[in-house]
């Protein structure tokens, strides 16, 4: 009975961190790139408007893993994609976010 209070109060813990606010830093999201099904989203696709008015994280915002978090939070609630991951790549501009989407079949 113990282990299970325990265990119960870390799963709490650890719930409320993470909906805390994560630091930021002095880098900046120079890029952020849309895919679904391994197929970037073109600019000229309804489909990137939705994914920019679901993103909590902007070009040119300071780089937040609390923001992405916030995200993929609210692309999940969209109930359109099974799977999201977010991956970065570092460059003299800034960072890059990649959202990699794959749909419901």
């Amino acid at each position: 009975m113990i282990y299970f209070i325990v265990l119960l109060c870390c799963f709490f813990v650890g719930s409320a961190r993470a909906d805390a606010p994560m630091e930021t830093t002095d880098r900046r999201v120079a890029e952020i790139e849309y895919r679904i099904n391994g197929q970037p989203v073109t600019s000229t696709t309804e489909e990137l408007n939705i994914l920019r008015n679901q993103t909590a994280v902007q070009v040119d915002d300071a780089f937040s893993r609390y923001a992405i978090q916030q995200s993929v939070k609210a692309l999940y609630a969209t109930q359109r994609y099974a799977q999201i991951q977010v991956y970065t790549q570092e460059s003299d501009d800034g960072i890059a976010l990649i959202y990699e989407l794959t749909p419901f079949a």
